[in-house]
């Protein structure tokens, strides 16, 4: 068996703001929710920011350099662990 995610609950408020502090924040537009559509056979993907919500019916491209940078970090991860 192979494990390729992992949870940590941190019980310190000190050590979570610190943790907190090193992501950058999102405004929403690189997060997606997949929604089964009204047919309920097919995904809408769901981008939310405080100007309301954007539905897309196809999954979202990211952009060139965001999948460039993705694959160059996909050769340093072992195949046994994907």
């Amino acid at each position: 068996m192979t494990c390729t995610e992992l949870a940590l609950a941190i019980n310190s408020p000190a050590l979570v703001r610190l943790i907190l502090g090193q992501f950058q924040p999102t405004d929403g537009r690189s997060t997606f929710e997949a929604r089964l559509a009204a047919d309920g056979q097919t995904l809408d993907w769901v981008a939310a920011d405080e100007h309301g919500t954007e539905q897309h019916r196809n999954e979202p491209v990211p952009p060139w350099w965001q999948r460039l940078t993705l694959w160059l970090l996909s050769h340093l991860v072992p195949d046994d662990l994907l």
